[in-house]
């Protein structure tokens, strides 16, 4: 076995490969738990950025507007 032969080093990530997908590590799984929960997290924490800066600049436009 030479480590410098790319024919080699080819057929062990092929095999590497194929051990890691047989074991369920590469294919297409469920998402991990904390990943919906994070993605809600996500989604209510840019909801709230919008509504605070609408509220903010709404605020502002009707105070400069009443001057």
């Amino acid at each position: 076995m030479d480590s410098n032969n790319p024919r080699e080093t080819w057929n062990r990530f092929q095999s590497a490969l194929q051990r890691a997908q047989r074991s369920g590590a590469g294919g297409r799984g469920s998402a991990p738990k904390g990943a919906i929960g994070g993605g809600i997290g996500l989604a209510l924490l840019a909801g709230a950025v919008f509504v605070g800066n609408s509220a903010l600049f709404n605020g502002m436009l009707s105070l400069c507007l009443a001057v």
